[in-house]
């Protein structure tokens, strides 16, 4: 092996031999941020570590002989331990890097508790987990239907054979064994196109409609499922990584994400949702549905390098409830 040649030099002045990029996440799909390496060479007794907000530019600490253009986004993140030469010199590695960008990382299935549900059975939509229509109308052939359009992230839940709630923004006009003006209407799903639904075998009560007359909604309905008494229950979620990085000195004062807690109505943490809780059986429901994210697991903040850490959560969707 060749033999480097000092030329007299007493390298006080610590000098860069060697050099590479290291990419670290490029297979997680970040091919921008870099960690540069310098093998440098200099005299022990000279030899100390920078400052953590050093940036590998020449006007701030890029080390002596350096091949890279100056990047002020790279910070000084350590060096690596020093290794003895001849002559009182000494070899290391010194480094800087970006500050990574935030990134999602796969994970597969996470088991999560899922909470329960407790309602009280009724007429009122509150108690029911719901789509707003987008397109609406009705028929009395060959028997009083209903056809609602609800949003492709709405419709997914819903199939032929459902008892559905059928709630009029405004009111139905109806005969059932006498003429009725009403809100809402407990039906059937009939047939299932897409995003668009007919329900039939409408009652009210335990009535069943013969005709409607008028319907006097502007804005639409709103089709919901009544919900049954569900127990809390260990499930699989879908879920990822997320990963996201800061550069402090004060890491203990950096702001983090709890996992979701569902309270009671009287502020005690609980696993069964109602009316009253936080989040109601609606919020909740209405997440699931529309696919929010939420933290599975509490997130976590560790060292990167240097002053550069990293926070992680374990985020996912928790499935849609069969209700």
């Amino acid at each position: 092996m060749p033999i480097p040649h000092t030329g007299g030099t007493a390298f006080t002045t610590h000098t860069c031999t060697g050099s590479h990029i290291e990419y670290p996440f490029r297979d997680l799909g970040d091919g921008a941020t870099k960690v540069y390496h310098h093998a440098m060479l200099g005299s022990l007794s000279s030899y100390a570590p920078l400052s953590d907000d050093d940036e590998m530019t020449a006007a701030d600490e890029k080390p002596t002989g350096s091949p890279f253009s100056d990047d002020a986004n790279a910070f000084y993140v350590g060096d690596s331990p020093t290794v003895d030469q001849d002559g009182g010199l000494v070899s290391y590695d010194r480094m800087f890097a970006n500050v990574p960008a935030d990134r999602i990382d796969p994970l597969g299935l996470y088991a999560v508790t899922r909470p329960g549900i407790v309602h009280t059975a009724g007429s009122s939509l509150s108690a029911v987990w719901y789509a707003a229509s987008t397109s609406k109308s009705f028929t009395n052939s060959p028997s009083p239907t209903l056809t609602i359009t609800v949003s492709a992230t709405r419709s997914g839940n819903y199939e032929v054979g459902d008892t559905v709630q059928c709630q009029n923004t405004d009111f139905w006009a109806v005969t059932a064994g006498g003429s009725i003006n009403t809100t809402l209407l407990i039906g059937v799903i009939a047939t299932k196109s897409t995003h668009t639904f007919t329900v039939n075998n409408l009652l009210i009560g335990a009535s069943l409609i013969t005709n409607i007359s008028t319907d006097n909604s502007a804005s639409g309905y709103n089709m919901g499922l009544n919900l049954r008494d569900i127990e809390p229950a260990s499930i699989n979620a879908a879920s990822f990584m997320s990963v996201s990085y800061v550069k402090t000195d004060t890491p203990e004062d950096v702001a983090l994400e709890n996992k979701p807690t569902f309270f009671a109505s009287n502020k005690n943490i609980t696993l069964l949702l109602n009316n009253f809780s936080v989040p109601t059986i609606s919020q909740f429901l209405d997440d699931s549905q529309d696919l929010v994210n939420k933290g599975l697991e509490a997130e976590t903040i560790k060292q990167w390098r240097g002053n550069i850490y990293e926070k992680i959560q374990v985020k996912g969707r928790y499935p849609l409830m069969n209700v």
